[in-house]
């Protein structure tokens, strides 16, 4: 028998995190697959490794276009490949 009076889990809340560099029209249909989720309880993350205005201009219109789903664009210059200093 279950106790209705038990508190019930926590949801932890997901953050779906999906790399890119300067590949605008492969993360268009990432974008697209996100936005298709039945669940949308979900946030999306986009790294960009220092993609020029095309991939700026899609995550502008995509913001609009995923709402109520959060999107964040964390964005980075390009330096190329760096080994970790210790």
């Amino acid at each position: 028998m279950s106790n209705p009076t038990a508190t019930q889990p926590s949801i932890v809340r997901t953050e779906v995190i999906v790399s890119t560099y300067n590949n605008p029209m492969a993360l268009n249909y990432v974008l697209l697959a996100l936005a298709g989720q039945r669940n949308a309880d979900f946030s999306v993350c986009v790294a960009d490794d220092g993609s020029g205005e095309p991939t700026h201009a899609l995550l502008e219109s995509w913001s609009r276009r995923l709402s109520p789903i959060p999107l964040r664009h964390i964005w980075q210059p390009d330096d190329g490949f760096r080994k970790t200093l210790s």
